[in-house]
């Protein structure tokens, strides 16, 4: 790595630091590179990214917020696609994508996916929700818990 200001040497640096999320302190582990002629401080794309994923990981932790793959394991078990669990939950349309993608959810989101872990829950959100969709999808989402076969759909 070479300084962007100088073309000169540069040192890496780590040392914990507190930083601010969502309104709290997290400790983080935080590596920037000197410019030894100018002494200025400077990340890379990478370094800020990794310091990203540590403040998420600690506020997922903190909070019980689930990780992305986990998000799309409680999708996937329910073999559904982002725009039907969007409605079955009330997001955006594109909301759930985002979370598994890694946007960190709010408190209130999260608890909702954790929530749809559970059958019994997720078919009370999915009556809720019957009328955002036509009557041969909703029967088909609904299928998965049946032991019948799901409908054919004209």
């Amino acid at each position: 790595m070479r300084s962007p200001y100088t073309g000169g040497e540069v040192k890496l640096v780590e040392r914990a630091e507190q930083h601010q999320f969502r309104g709290e302190s997290y400790e983080v582990i935080s590596r920037y590179y000197i410019c030894l002629d100018t002494g200025n401080e400077f990340t890379t794309e990478q370094q800020d990214t990794h310091l990203f994923h540590q403040l998420y990981s600690q506020y997922r932790l903190r909070h019980g917020i689930p990780t992305p793959d986990e998000i799309k394991a409680i999708r996937q078990h329910y073999g559904l696609n982002y725009t039907q669990i969007s409605k079955i939950v009330g997001f955006g349309l594109n909301q759930w994508k985002q979370y598994e993608d890694g946007k960190m959810p709010s408190l209130s989101n999260a608890r909702i996916m954790l929530a749809m872990q559970n059958e019994e829950t997720f078919l009370l959100f999915l009556e809720a929700s019957r009328n955002a969709f036509s009557p041969c999808e909703y029967e088909r989402i609904r299928s998965h818990f049946l032991i019948e076969a799901a409908p054919a759909c004209s």
